[in-house]
């Protein structure tokens, strides 16, 4: 995960391979740092030990001495780091709000009438504007449009410029408004171009209708401002080339125009003629064409009686299709055959029902049946009898002594008993 560090370098080496070899400590730790030879090639400034610096790094694993490490991919000085911090941060605020679109970029007119230029009136990015426009284009007019371009009111003052134009082609007919703006100033520090980083300035940049050409600072420099642009130029006097034409290009551009002219006009003179020539031959006896008309018309008119039969045919067809579709979906034709199948369907149940209950009530006589045969009192009537103390029932003789009463349970009714003696060894015989 990327991370800034601040801290004072020290144990700085520079070997042949290019890399960049320090610690960044401060009072109480330090880490070893390794920034490589492609980003090292960005940094603008000159390391050396001692340097209050802010590095923007991942934090990593050196495995053959199993060191950690930092891997730095951008070193600034104190103070340049807290702006390069507040530019990303504004970068990417005005990114996802979409301010960077190339979709809403416009580009400047070709041939301008009206040129603006905001910049200061006493720096070189004004001369090195009006040296370029006069030497390659001396028809626009051109008007400057003076600003601060430093300090803590520039991006107000550059703000107000911007609004000075807009009025002025409010207040102009479009002939006379200004077609296109370089927004330019010299190189410097990234502090010294801090206005142009300005968020007011960049939403009135973003919001102007009056196509903006940015030219700030050096190649190497980038400013929110470019980004906005609807072209950005590395310099001043570049932003002054791309909103001219030298009196060169012209001429070349007037002379490709006029050979292609000429070759289209050649081009076109031969067609004509062989268009002539087969015209010629072609033409005919008016009656004759007139005769062939009339038979194409006799023949088409033909084709449409003809199709016209088989339409009106293939529709009566399809109507005699889809009367045929709606007798069989209208509700009373849905009613018969709900009723015929619920008739169907009560006579099925009706016979189920039968033969469920016959069923029933074959399967209700075999269980009386076999209940009949299982009674206790079938079994009484065979002469048996269930001898009762109360409300036990006497199973062994060793339940009761002499002369205790029982009862005595037979098929026809029931006898009252005493019981005389007990005899444990005596037992029914049969026969």
């Amino acid at each position: 995960m990327p991370i800034w560090i601040e801290g004072e370098t020290s144990n700085l080496v520079k070997p042949r391979s290019g890399h960049w070899y320090f610690s960044l400590k401060d009072s109480e730790a330090q880490i070893r740092c390794v920034m490589f030879r492609r980003e090292n090639a960005q940094v603008r400034f000159n390391p050396e030990d001692g340097l209050k610096v802010m590095a923007f790094c991942s934090v990593s694993l050196y495995s053959a001495r199993g060191d950690l490490q930092v891997i730095v991919r951008r070193l600034d000085v104190i103070g340049e780091g807290a702006l390069r911090l507040a530019f990303e941060k504004l970068h990417g605020k005005l990114e996802k709000e979409g301010l960077f679109d190339s979709r809403k970029k416009r580009l400047p007119p070709s041939f301008p009438r009206h040129i603006g230029v905001i910049t200061s009136e006493t720096g070189d990015a004004v001369r090195d504007v009006l040296t370029v426009l006069n030497r390659r284009y001396r028809l626009p007019q051109i008007s400057i449009l003076p600003s601060i371009t430093q300090g803590a009111r520039a991006a107000d003052n550059l703000v107000k410029a911007l609004r000075l134009a807009e009025a002025f082609n409010r207040q102009n007919s479009r002939n006379d408004g200004i077609d296109v703006l370089l927004m330019v100033r010299g190189g410097g520090s990234l502090e010294d171009l801090q206005a142009y980083n300005d968020e007011m300035l960049a939403r009135a940049a973003a919001q102007c209708s009056i196509p903006i050409i940015s030219g700030v600072g050096h190649e190497t420099d980038f400013t929110i401002l470019d980004y906005v642009a609807d072209v950005r130029a590395a310099t001043p006097s570049a932003a002054a080339e791309l909103a001219s034409r030298s009196g060169q290009e012209d001429l070349v551009l007037c002379q490709t125009l006029q050979q292609k002219l000429f070759q289209i006009i050649t081009s076109l003179l031969g067609a004509c003629s062989i268009h002539i020539g087969q015209y010629k031959k072609r033409l005919r006896d008016p009656r004759r064409q007139i005769e062939a008309w009339q038979q194409k018309l006799d023949d088409l008119t033909g084709r449409l009686r003809t199709g016209m039969q088989l339409k009106v045919t293939s529709s009566r067809y399809q109507l005699e299709q889809l009367a045929g579709k709606l007798t069989a979906t209208s509700p009373g034709h849905l009613l018969e055959a709900a009723r015929v199948r619920l008739n169907s369907l009560k006579s099925t149940l009706h016979g189920r029902m039968t033969h469920a209950q016959k069923q029933l009530r074959q399967s209700l006589s075999s269980c009386a049946f076999q209940l009949d045969s299982l009674s206790p009192l079938r079994t009484l009537n065979r002469g048996y009898a269930i001898v009762r103390q109360q409300s036990a029932t006497i199973t062994s003789v060793r339940q009761v002594e002499p002369g205790e009463p029982v009862a005595v349970f037979l098929g026809d009714g029931r006898m009252d008993c005493s019981v005389l003696d007990i005899d444990p060894n005596g037992k029914l015989s049969e026969g």
